[in-house]
């Protein structure tokens, strides 16, 4: 399939998921303007939805998805399905026979810039719903259903973003498409949905020890790895997301990018306190990727040995230092403005005056340059 896909998450709240998305997925799409870019939001809270359509959306873009859009109907005309995630969602639970296979899943996409002047054209969202919470209960009795000879509903209903994600990538095969998925920290079936959907994970932290213990958390929940043998977790185990998806056959994605964000720097170092915690960060991966290199994507580049005896370059390859982004992000989302089209001085947010400095300013966007490299 002539695509990538990058899950961004991380079960701890507050490490800017969300705002890389946004920035990530408008910096790709400004530097190739003949690609598709695809952002799919499986957060309830539908944050980067608000922000990449916040021209035209509420505060909720679930409660409102598309003022002027009309609804996706079958070919039949026997229901319809909004355009969001949700939509999508209750189309692939629908049991009707006259709704499978009749629905473009295309039409379930937003072209961002309609609403949004300050995206590019070729980005296309699939909205996210604030509803997608109470869908999950309806998701999670299906996935439980019992297998049959011929249906495997756990593998099933897990599948259902990769299987969105693969028919939208092929639907245009003369165009190359890049997915961008934004995550919920919750481990729920949307966020197991989500990154079984991505072939490859990027998981940014914050510099505090609750994000180490976030990261090797997530490295138990995706990939089943611990660095302790634990009588409690090993019977536990057959009720995890990573055991079920090894029996049956699903593969969850690649490591690809630690983001050590927001953190403070000097000069062109981040500061002693934020690279401690990178270094940590850093370190316990390493003791991973020695025990567990299939987990990580591979680095072309460079050696699994060199990767192993030389910690410098295993962090050069899967760890990079993100500056506080500061007052820009938040006017950034509030009009929905990637970096690219900011310019320095004074703003107005909420009847409020604020000031972007050229300086946080031109770190903003040599951060999100840096990181759009590595993808």
């Amino acid at each position: 399939m002539n695509y990538k896909s990058y899950v961004v998450w991380n079960n701890k709240g507050g490490t800017g998921k969300t705002s890389l998305v946004f920035q990530l997925s408008a910096e790709y799409a400004r530097q190739n303007p003949t690609q598709k870019v695809i952002v799919i939001d499986m957060c309830p809270q539908a944050n980067v939805s608000s922000s990449l359509l916040v021209n035209t959306f509420s505060n909720f873009p679930g409660e409102k998805v598309v003022s002027d859009a009309s609804k996706i109907d079958t070919k039949k005309k026997m229901k319809s399905f909004e355009p969001n995630v949700c939509g999508y969602l209750l189309s692939r639970l629908d049991r009707d026979e006259s709704v499978k296979g009749s629905i473009n899943w295309n039409q379930f996409l937003i072209q961002a810039s309609v609403f949004n002047k300050f995206v590019p054209d070729n980005l296309r969202l699939l909205c996210g719903d604030i509803y997608l919470e109470v869908l999950s209960k309806r998701l999670e009795q299906e996935r439980q259903l019992v297998p049959t000879r011929y249906d495997n509903p756990w593998r099933r209903v897990t599948l259902f973003m990769k299987d969105f994600i693969e028919f939208i990538s092929s639907s245009n095969k003369q165009v190359f498409h890049m997915f961008f998925i934004d995550t919920n920290p919750s481990f729920s079936i949307y966020t197991e949905m989500a990154i079984t959907g991505a072939r490859r994970m990027v998981v940014p932290f914050t510099q505090d020890d609750f994000s180490v213990s976030a990261i090797k958390s997530m490295l138990y929940s995706v990939y089943g790895f611990t660095s302790e043998d634990s009588e409690r977790l090993e019977g536990l185990k057959e009720s995890q997301y990573f055991w079920l998806a090894e029996k049956y056959g699903i593969s969850p994605p690649k490591l690809h990018l630690f983001i050590n964000n927001r953190a403070t720097f000097y000069g062109t170092k981040a500061a002693a306190a934020f690279a401690a915690i990178g270094n940590e960060v850093s370190a316990s991966l390493l003791k991973v990727y020695i025990k567990s290199q299939d987990i990580f994507e591979t680095a072309t580049e460079l050696s699994s040995l060199d990767l192993i005896m030389d910690i410098n370059k295993f962090k050069m390859r899967y760890l990079i230092d993100c500056c506080d982004f500061q007052s820009t992000i938040v006017l950034s989302l509030h009009n929905g403005c990637p970096f690219s089209q900011i310019d320095p001085g004074s703003h107005t947010i909420y009847g409020s005056s604020i000031t972007i400095s050229k300086t946080n300013l031109e770190d903003c966007k040599y951060a999100i340059l840096k990181i759009v490299k590595l993808l």
